[in-house]
């Protein structure tokens, strides 16, 4: 019908605040994952090798920094034994048979590759 039925005694948490993680500043951003846990980020994920991802560290020259068209969930970062390429771990609503079960590893520290520090934010609860 078209009306919002909110009722305010079934919410589980309540945001306290918002915060901006530095543009650009993939250090900011990876201690604002260790300290804070997950942060929403915004991401070019325009190309084809993205859209098809399927494992492996992605990385893509082309990517862009700031024309971001999709919203994801940074949850945490590490570096491939193998290859010894350091990488941030990315949640996806792409569903579980996109990527490894829903998530992507993405190249860190390359120069805010594909924007995932361009427009990082998270919030805490009271």
């Amino acid at each position: 019908s078209g009306k919002c039925y909110f009722n305010k005694s079934l919410a589980v948490g309540h945001i306290s605040a918002c915060y901006y993680v530095t543009s650009g500043d993939e250090s900011a951003l990876q201690q604002a994952s260790a300290s804070v846990g997950p942060i929403s980020i915004a991401f070019d994920a325009s190309h084809d090798d993205f859209v098809s991802y399927a494992g492996g560290v992605y990385q893509n020259a082309d990517c862009s920094s700031s024309e971001l068209d999709h919203a994801m969930l940074l949850t945490g970062y590490g570096t491939d034994p193998k290859t010894k390429l350091p990488y941030w771990i990315i949640k996806n609503s792409w569903s579980e048979d996109w990527g490894v079960n829903g998530y992507a590893y993405t190249l860190r520290n390359a120069d805010n590759l594909c924007g995932v520090a361009t427009d990082a934010t998270y919030v805490t609860m009271k």
